[in-house]
């Protein structure tokens, strides 16, 4: 069952209505732990430091995280006087997907997508739905199988094999969500390069039902991130058919280290941030926007 996040003694009430725009962000934060020199990426005061900067300058209204160890790890970069936070469940030692969001906006959490995680082989995903001015926005997070990042997916590749099955599971998702007719977003680390030929992005886009006619953010652009090492993005916020429309053009962008940090990969994070202003005030059109 749904539960609706209340804001807590320290939460100021939300205005009416929530935020016009919505500032959509996801960021893949490399084995996030909670304890300075713990972890698989052990880091120390003056990390957590840096990536709190680049928290407050991606600004976020609602950022999906990715290889976060939970919610007391999520505070040290993004400051517990503005945002809230939920993990899904599982996910081993700092691999949870979840979610912090502007304690302004009034958000109702969903059950973990627990398919998604292939019993404990991967991860869960985690689900929320955001009430803004405009409408109501569902939105998943979600870090998906690593080492298929192109090409078939059908074959003895141990890898390939699980990916397609999550594909199968973010479908029904996706579909289940279409033929509620609610407009959604799925936003995380896909561990996979979209084309319009790749059989993991056309499982997904097939408009049928017709929420389910779908839209890459960031399609078909080079990521900066680390000085444009990544030919494509693996990285994405997928908007349904709705969410298409109420997407800003030229909003989508991805926030890059500053140059004093270009020798810091390992402890800031092999991804950099990605994001996405929506307007949920814009009405869609036939087909896609």
């Amino acid at each position: 069952m749904a539960a609706m996040l209340t804001a807590g003694p320290e939460r100021a009430a939300p205005p009416a209505g929530g935020l016009a725009l919505l500032r959509l962000a996801s960021w893949n934060i490399a084995w996030l732990a909670a304890r300075d020199g713990t972890g698989a990426v052990p880091r120390q005061e003056v990390d957590y430091e840096r990536l709190r900067r680049y928290a407050e300058r991606l600004d976020a209204d609602v950022v999906a995280l990715q290889e976060i160890e939970g919610v007391a790890a999520a505070r040290r970069v993004f400051d517990p006087a503005r945002y809230a936070f939920l993990f899904a469940a599982g996910g081993g030692s700092a691999q949870r997907a979840g979610f912090a969001w502007k304690k302004s906006l009034r958000v109702t959490a969903h059950p973990d997508v627990v398919p998604l995680a292939l019993g404990g082989r991967s991860r869960r995903g985690a689900d929320i739905t955001v009430h803004a001015a405009g409408g109501d926005l569902r939105l998943l997070s979600i870090h998906l199988k690593s080492g298929c990042a192109s090409g078939r997916l059908e074959g003895p590749d141990d890898a390939c094999a699980m990916l397609r099955r999550q594909s199968l599971f973010l479908e029904d998702w996706i579909d289940a969500r279409a033929r509620e007719q609610v407009p959604f977003a799925v936003l995380g680390d896909f561990n996979r390069r979209f084309s319009a030929k790749d059989p993991f992005w056309l499982g997904l886009d097939d408009a049928d039902p017709p929420e389910a006619d779908l839209t890459d953010a960031g399609f078909d652009r080079r990521p900066p991130c680390w000085g444009g090492r990544y030919r494509q993005y693996i990285d994405h916020i997928v908007l349904s058919r709705t969410a298409s429309a109420w997407l800003l053009p030229n909003s989508f962008a991805q926030q890059v280290y500053d140059p004093s940090d270009q020798g810091s990969m390992k402890v800031l994070s092999d991804h950099c941030p990605i994001a996405a202003v929506l307007d949920p005030s814009r009405r869609p059109i036939a087909g896609k926007p």
